[in-house]
Formats: structure tokens, C-alpha cells, sequence
């Protein structure tokens, strides 16, 4: 994150798991990222299924206030 908010001059990171990737999840959680809901049938896998996913981002300003790393 710092390389997205410092070198890249970004004010939002969205971060994104498939709504089946618990472990994806958990490391996701642990960056404090906020919750901002499910995207539906957004991706489609080599088999030509469709799957939901969790989608999460951090604003540079919570990003600096809660120092976050």
C-alpha cells in the first residue's frame, strides 16, 4: 500500500477475493480494509463459471491515519 499511495499518487486501493477464498479473506481483513460488499457473477473462471466476490478498499487518508503496513 505504500508503494500505491506514496510512488503512485493513489487516493483509493480496491481490493477484491472470490466469496469462497477464506484465507484470502483473513489476510485481506487483517490490513484493516473496509467491507464494501459483494460483486455478483463478476469473474468467469476457465470453466465458464461465474463467481461472486468480496470487494474491500483503504482511502490514502486511513491509510496514513491508521499507519496500516
Amino acid at each position: 500500500m505504500d508503494f500505491g499511495f506514496g510512488e503512485l499518487k493513489l487516493n483509493r486501493i480496491r481490493i477484491s477475493c472470490s466469496t469462497k477464498n477464506k484465507a484470502s479473506r483473513r489476510v485481506i481483513e487483517k490490513t484493516c480494509a473496509k467491507f464494501e460488499g459483494i460483486e455478483r457473477e463478476s469473474i468467469v473462471s476457465g470453466d465458464g463459471k461465474t463467481h461472486n466476490l468480496r470487494v474491500y478498499s483503504v482511502l490514502k487518508w486511513e491509510f496514513k491515519e491508521k499507519k496500516f503496513r
